[in-house]
Formats: C-alpha cells, structure tokens, sequence
C-alpha cells in the first residue's frame, strides 16, 4: 500500500518496487484510476519508484475527491 501524507495543502506519497515493469504497471494503473476521476495527480518516477502529489488545484487546497483518489490509488 502506497504510504500517504497530508504535506502543507497537498497529499504526497511515494512507493517502492522491486523493477521497472511493476513500477510502469503502478503508474498505469494510477492512470486508470486518474481517468476514471477525471482526477489527475502530479506523478513523478523513475526505475524503482513512484511519487504522487494530489491536489485540486480548482480550490487551491486538498478536498473530499483527492482523499477518494488517495484511497483507491492506494488499494493497488
């Protein structure tokens, strides 16, 4: 489970993982969830891991839709 924290008026969190394939997979699925939404967090990564910023820049601060996103992301 990816591991979450309100940081200021964003939530940030960050995963490891054991190679590039499971990192790619993540990311996508991070996608999937992001378009189902119509949600889309800042995501960055590299080999091994990845890290999210969510936050709804419509209300310049973190609402009830990025803790929905926040949750289900971190299902996966």
């Amino acid at each position: 489970m990816i591991n979450l924290k309100n940081i200021l008026e964003q939530v940030r969190g960050s995963r490891k993982f054991e190679d590039y394939k499971k990192t790619l997979k993540f990311v996508n699925d991070v996608a999937k969830i992001s378009e189902k939404l119509d949600h889309h967090p800042d995501i960055m990564f590299n080999y091994d891991t990845v890290k999210l910023e969510i936050y709804s820049h419509s209300h310049k601060a973190v609402t009830t839709k990025d803790i929905e996103f926040a949750k289900d992301v971190s299902k996966k």
